[in-house]
């Protein structure tokens, strides 16, 4: 599992770090499914 990204404040601040976390969590939401969908198979 790789860290998350370093808060930068002069990229826009709190706002760009919550998206990239969002960004982040929903990324290992799909390999999970993915995952599971191989296996199912």
């Amino acid at each position: 599992m790789s860290a998350p990204r370093p808060y930068r404040p002069e990229k826009g601040g709190m706002t760009t770090r919550l998206d990239g976390i969002g960004q982040h969590i929903a990324q290992q939401f799909t390999e999970r499914k993915r995952r599971m969908c191989q296996n199912a198979n």
